[in-house]
């Protein structure tokens, strides 16, 4: 989660989910905006309030700087989030991997696909093993839409 408040909204609803037994939520990992440190106490924030401590918040990579409103993080308990109560992001992503039985993992990314990228590269074999589906948010086009073709945006997303 960060400045867009859709984010929160989706990782609200994961937990809510999870929470009721639907899916299993075997992590979440928060990057981007230069604040990744700070989305991820949110994130993590936002879970303990929840009561799900037990799901493990991960910080990714930075991405480029994005000025933040105060009104951002303005969450309680987002400063009193001790850092070691966050993971490597990294360290997430292949943990969750690991634990997972064979494709049977859906990776839902709403933000920058830097983390993924990474853990992929790290190990192709286990990311293609355990991996069903990846779900990713992105823009198309609009002018190449228009033309019955698809186009992602340049979005930093």
């Amino acid at each position: 989660p960060g400045p867009d408040p859709d984010d929160v909204k989706a990782l609200v609803v994961a937990a809510m989910r999870h929470r009721d037994g639907e899916v299993v939520l075997r992590g979440v990992v928060a990057n981007g905006g230069g604040q990744a440190r700070r989305r991820a106490k949110l994130a993590r924030a936002i879970l303990d309030h929840l009561g799900l401590a037990d799901v493990p918040v991960g910080v990714g990579s930075q991405g480029d700087d994005a000025p933040a409103d105060p009104y951002e993080f303005a969450f309680p308990g987002v400063d009193a989030v001790p850092d070691d109560r966050l993971h490597e992001g990294h360290a997430v992503l292949t943990k969750a991997l690991c634990k997972a039985a064979d494709r049977s993992l859906t990776l839902v990314c709403i933000s920058s696909l830097r983390d993924v990228l990474e853990v992929m590269r790290a190990d192709q074999g286990l990311f293609r093993r355990k991996v069903k589906e990846l779900a990713v948010m992105g823009g198309v086009d609009d002018e190449a839409a228009a033309q019955g073709k698809w186009r992602p945006t340049s979005a930093a997303n």
